[in-house]
């Protein structure tokens, strides 16, 4: 059961991360030097419900039925694509464009993500014989 708490833990502050980050750069257009406080607000609650998504994912097939890259890429596509357009109106463009700009980057950075080493390593915690490295 231990396992299992550490490894929602784990998928949760990952797309928190991914989709936070992701927020503060579609929100400010890359430019770090303007982010505030309601930046940093807007962002965190834009990841906290993307983090909630793919928590509540990882309880259906979807997460285990492909490779992981690739799930865990659409899972931060459509997570942070509704987290953010739920979060805050969209800052530049039409009613989804922030949103979808911010999902675009978050499932990127999950691609990022899922080639380090850390991330086979949480992998193979949810299924041991899903993607072994070979001898």
């Amino acid at each position: 059961m231990w396992n299992s708490i550490m490894i929602k833990v784990a998928i949760f502050g990952r797309h928190l991360g991914q989709s936070t980050i992701a927020c503060l750069t579609a929100m400010t257009q890359g430019d770090f030097s303007t982010v505030t406080l309601k930046h940093w607000t807007v962002a965190l609650m834009t990841g906290a419900l993307a983090g909630a998504f793919a928590v509540l994912v990882s309880f259906t097939p979807l997460f285990r039925r492909y490779n992981p890259i690739v799930s865990f890429a659409l899972i931060s596509f459509l997570g942070t694509l509704m987290a953010d357009r739920l979060a805050h109106p969209s800052g530049f463009g039409g009613p989804w464009t922030e949103a979808l700009a911010t999902a675009l980057g978050a499932a990127a950075i999950s691609v990022v993500i899922s080639l380090a080493p850390v991330a086979a390593a949480v992998e193979r915690m949810e299924n041991p014989d899903f993607h072994k490295p070979p001898r």
